[in-house]
């Protein structure tokens, strides 16, 4: 073999070793580069599969504490609601010589009113109660009969009229709610007894009226006002039941003792006083009932209906009569009495 046969051999050698040499490495780096997505892609499944345990751990948080915020009862709640009443009032009193000499009743007074309510439940038990409604008297009509004979005889005067005016009502109450009774798995049971106070106001006024007795004549220019209070303290309970987590049916009794006090202003009769013609005082009762129905929209949305019936009387009282001459008469206030029927629609937000 010549020289330049060696050398190139040996050349060939050289590049055999050079080319095996640069394909491991290139084998090595693909491995490597494997190995590293391998790697990489178990240690992203890892960190994925902890994080999605995270979120639904915090879902169950999340679910867990909405289901006990369901089970809660709400702390406060608000209602508003517009309604319809109709009144009846009746006052009589009596002179030294007969029972019945002066009778004025206001027959079929309609009142479109708004109402407002709120309670506050001021821990598990405890609650307490406000309630506010106003008024304005869209319709109704008036008598008023005077007597010379007892038993209504020998009527001399009658007027007929017709009725106008504004009412307010307001009342709260605190008490307890004692502990549910499940009637049934659907069905839950609540009591709560209440003491309160409350203050009833009616402005009413009379116009548009024509003397009936002893002849037939207009009353130009009728205005009269009477403006009369009920007020104070009573007693009474609330029944709640709860059906099927959705509907809700409320019977509330309240027993009040109230002061009666009026004043009028009998504006056509010259030998009245004025602005005060006469004033009532007496003491009296009233009894007031209701029953609500309320449907939930949602937890904290509910819509309700009312209907409501109240009775009040007062007896043994006084008239005083303020005469233009300066004289003042006393007679006796026989009996006031007012009742009342109501229906309204409303709202609730609780929270």
């Amino acid at each position: 073999m010549s020289k330049i046969q060696l050398v190139l051999a040996g050349d060939k050698d050289c590049l055999g070793i050079v080319w095996r040499s640069l394909r491991q490495c290139i084998t090595n780096f693909i491995v490597f580069c494997f190995v590293m997505c391998v790697t990489s892609a178990i240690s992203f499944a890892d960190e994925e599969a902890i994080l999605t345990s995270k979120i639904n751990e915090e879902n169950t948080q999340l679910r867990t504490w909405f289901k006990l915020r369901e089970q809660n009862e709400p702390v406060v709640q608000f209602s508003v609601g517009l309604g319809y009443r109709n009144d009846n009032i009746k006052w009589s009193v009596a002179n030294d010589s007969v029972d019945i000499a002066s009778e004025l009743n206001w027959n079929e007074t309609g009142i479109s009113q708004l109402l407002l309510g709120a309670t506050v439940f001021l821990d598990k038990h405890w609650f307490l109660k406000g309630g506010f409604a106003t008024g304005v008297v869209v319709s109704g009509n008036n008598r008023d009969s005077d007597y010379a004979g007892s038993n209504r005889t020998q009527e001399f005067s009658r007027s007929d009229s017709k009725s106008g005016g504004a009412t307010w009502d307001y009342t709260i109450a605190f008490g307890p709610r004692l502990d549910r009774f499940e009637l049934s798995n659907e069905v839950t049971f609540y009591i709560s007894p209440m003491i309160g106070y409350s203050y009833n106001q009616q402005d009413l006024t009379i116009f548009d009226g024509e003397q009936k007795i002893p002849f037939s004549v207009p009353l130009t220019g009728l205005n009269n006002h009477y403006d009369a209070r009920w007020m104070g303290p009573w007693f009474g309970f609330e029944i709640l039941l709860v059906m099927y987590n959705q509907m809700s049916l409320v019977a509330r009794t309240e027993i009040h003792s109230a002061e009666f006090s009026a004043q009028a202003n009998w504006n056509l009769r010259n030998d009245f006083m004025h602005p005060v013609s006469f004033e009532h005082d007496a003491t009296g009762a009233g009894l007031v009932n209701s029953i609500s129905l309320f449907y939930n929209v949602s937890r904290n949305f509910l819509i309700n209906s009312r209907l409501g019936y109240q009775t009040w009387n007062a007896q043994t009282g006084e008239e005083l009569t303020y005469f233009s001459s300066g004289v003042v008469e006393k007679r006796e206030l026989k009996r006031i009495e007012w009742d009342s029927m109501s229906i309204s629609f409303g709202a609730l937000y609780q929270f």
